[in-house]
């Protein structure tokens, strides 16, 4: 396993969690941005980053019911380590964070076989999505 660097950074203004992830191996950091419906309204926080981030969490609230913590992984650049890439963000999303779901947009094929189940957004953007199967979707309890 490569040295791993990860930076936690909170946003007092938007309020919403930042988290950089760099390996050893990888040249290019890839991202998570975790949003808590506790902290603020998520969608509008999200859309003031992404259009494409705030359509997938919409989606997830209103199509799936998902509810509580919501996580985006972004700048996944190697498809080659996506294993590490899931592996170490599963631990400090879900294990660390406690989020109920972990969205990744964009065609990533590969995560299917981690458990994601791929959809598609209102605005027809392809997204995969872990959540928990516990009632409510307010946890993740499935590590």
């Amino acid at each position: 396993m490569d040295a791993l660097k990860s930076v936690y950074q909170f946003d007092n203004d938007q309020q919403f969690l930042k988290i950089e992830f760099l390996m050893a191996s990888n040249q290019s950091p890839w991202h998570a941005f975790v949003f808590d419906e506790n902290w603020n309204d998520i969608i509008s926080t999200a859309a003031a980053i992404s259009g494409t981030m705030a359509d997938s969490i919409e989606y997830a609230y209103e199509n799936l019911g998902i509810r509580g913590r919501v996580a985006v992984l972004t700048d996944i650049s190697s498809v080659d380590s996506l294993t590490e890439i899931i592996d170490v963000s599963i631990f400090h999303l879900q294990a660390l964070l406690f989020a109920s779901a972990i969205i990744v947009n964009g065609e990533y094929d590969g995560l299917e076989s981690f458990g994601f189940s791929k959809e598609k957004s209102h605005s027809g953007n392809s997204m995969y999505i872990l959540s928990s199967e516990e009632v409510g979707n307010d946890a993740c309890r499935f590590l």
